[in-house]
């Protein structure tokens, strides 16, 4: 019960942001929450940055969400490009420092590179999705597609999980954890779209559906990797029993760039 009532509060305010909040606010708050991811990741993997040259790196690691403001993919793009430019010049500014901090200017490199691309160019997409029509909408099925997924993988892996599904990486998932979020993430984003839309595009939206859940279980496999990496239960403690941004927001990470690609392709919508 501690756990569930912060986490449905956080759901309730997501939800209501994306039901009355304007989409300028929505990329507003996504910036803010990609900030904050940067933030963990950068204490995770480069703790000895700090100063003019973290700020200098951050605000460049930032660049994509900025650029994701002006809601075209080539002002993402051109903004992560820009982004990367700025990280090899900072690599050239402070190679000294950098050689003494981490052994090597390719730590930093690496890792910056990293942040710039795994948080802001891929959470930019989120921004750009708020700005297309009915945007916030497909949002809010995203954001139902993705709790109704965990929910269901965790009771379906604590009361029948027996097969492993990558017990290296993530000792705790199953199998039958993963078809029970397949099941009730479907289920949750079926009734998010036909609530929103209506019950045609809900049939549409199936098969992507699947597969954008899987792809989310990639992108929470892969903070797992970087956490068993670095011997870490939790991305931060921002959220207190809920660990921190990176813990949630993981999935979103894969699966809301594909899911704009679909939209703005004419996959699905």
């Amino acid at each position: 019960m501690g756990r569930l009532i912060p986490g449905l509060i956080m759901g309730a305010g997501c939800l209501g942001l994306l039901i009355w909040g304007a989409s300028l606010v929505i990329s507003l708050v996504i910036t803010v929450v990609a900030a904050l991811a940067l933030r963990e990741l950068f204490a995770i993997l480069l703790p000895e940055l700090k100063g003019v040259a973290f700020g200098i790196t951050f605000l460049a690691t930032l660049l994509p969400c900025i650029g994701a403001f002006f809601g075209s993919l080539h002002a993402l793009i051109g903004a992560f490009v820009m982004g990367l430019l700025c990280i090899v010049l900072i690599s050239f500014r402070w190679y000294t420092p950098f050689t003494a901090w981490f052994g090597q200017v390719y730590t930093y490199l690496g890792s910056s590179v990293f942040a710039l691309t795994y948080i802001s160019l891929l959470l930019g997409h989120l921004i750009l999705t708020a700005r297309l029509t009915d945007g916030s909408g497909w949002l809010i099925v995203l954001l139902a597609l993705t709790a109704g997924s965990d929910t269901g993988a965790y009771y379906a892996g604590k009361n029948f999980g027996k097969s492993k599904l990558c017990p290296i990486i993530s000792p705790k998932k199953t199998v039958e954890g993963l078809l029970g979020g397949v099941i009730t993430g479907s289920l949750a984003a079926a009734v998010a779209v036909i609530v929103l839309f209506d019950t045609r595009t809900a049939l549409f939206f199936l098969p992507a559906c699947i597969v954008l859940i899987l792809i989310g279980v990639c992108g929470d496999l892969t903070e797992s990797i970087i956490k068993r990496s670095f011997q870490i239960k939790d991305s931060g403690t921002i959220l207190g029993g809920h660990g921190g941004i990176l813990d949630r927001i993981d999935s979103l990470l894969l699966s809301g760039p594909i899911l704009y690609y679909l939209l703005q392709y004419g996959v699905i919508g």
